[in-house]
């Protein structure tokens, strides 16, 4: 790692600690050179799991594909703006990351991903969680559409 400050390659760490629940690591560095000192968050890649897409194809699972999903679904809330979905996003993506790194998954379908993410979206934010499920689901009959709301619903309450 290079000093931000004189970009010299001699830094040290002085104080380093696992955080959000041991998916992330903090350290404290030290700058021989110029003496400065700087934080640094280096997080876990979780681009091993592999993901099979409802086609079956399999590609690595991605934060940006997740993310910009949840993200297009909280966008279309009423009373909500572009800063406050992106937060929600955020927090809902880093969850469901958190779950696949502690349950050492390396395998996954979308649909299981997309059942996280509602279980976690309806806890705090059950309109989320429906528009979630209506940008992710596509049910050809409202009865099954509808069940499925009530379902959210009630786990929400």
């Amino acid at each position: 790692m290079y000093c931000p400050f004189c970009q010299s390659d001699q830094v040290i760490v002085s104080n380093s600690r696992p955080t959000n629940k041991n998916t992330q690591i903090w350290r404290r560095r030290k700058c021989l050179k110029c003496g400065n000192v700087f934080t640094a968050r280096e997080k876990i890649d979780i681009s091993y799991i592999i993901v099979e897409k409802r086609d079956h194809r399999h590609v690595k699972f991605s934060y940006l594909k997740l993310y910009s999903g949840i993200y297009n679904a909280l966008a279309n809330r009423k009373r909500s703006d572009q800063g406050q979905s992106a937060a929600i996003a955020e927090e809902i993506t880093q969850k469901v990351e958190e779950i696949l790194i502690t349950q050492k998954i390396k395998k996954i379908k979308t649909r299981d991903i997309a059942k996280l993410v509602v279980k976690t979206l309806s806890k705090k934010y059950p309109d989320g969680a429906l528009l979630y499920f209506a940008y992710f689901k596509k049910y050809s009959t409202i009865k099954e559409y509808l069940h499925r709301i009530k379902l959210i619903i009630k786990k929400s309450a």
